[in-house]
């Protein structure tokens, strides 16, 4: 994984955890990422990061909620639309953007990671995806 596809903030898995999951807490010049974890922190260079895959257990953490489709929604306060996480195949999903009267805005390319669906909920609401 590249220090550039991260934020601080974001949950990843390190090579040497067994499926714990890590914030990001800061980097430093040589792309070494202070790491920490609910019980403590330690610093591990980022060549031994892996995203966490997304999983329904994750969407259900972030307060999404499936609706009547079998898609996940979250309402973005203020913007008056839904954020959709659509799942698409293998393990795969797609994000879409729902606004008033079902209008569609159209969908994202494909979403595998935890990591990946924190950065992109940033970019469109400029607020942090909380679990």
């Amino acid at each position: 994984m590249k220090a550039t596809e991260l934020r601080i903030g974001n949950l990843v898995g390190t090579n040497e955890s067994i499926g714990g999951a890590y914030k990001v807490a800061k980097f430093d010049e040589n792309e070494t990422l202070l790491m920490t974890q609910l019980s403590g922190g330690y610093t591990t260079p980022t060549k031994e990061l892996y995203g966490l895959p997304l999983t329904e257990e994750w969407l259900k953490k972030f307060g999404l909620q499936k609706n009547e489709s079998g898609h996940w929604c979250n309402l973005v306060e203020g913007y008056y639309c839904y954020i959709e996480i659509v799942p698409f195949k293998n393990g795969i999903y797609q994000l879409g953007i729902e606004g008033h009267y079902d209008a569609r805005l159209g969908y994202t390319s494909e979403i595998k990671y935890v990591h990946q669906l924190q950065n992109l909920y940033f970019a469109l609401t400029g607020e942090e995806l909380q679990s």
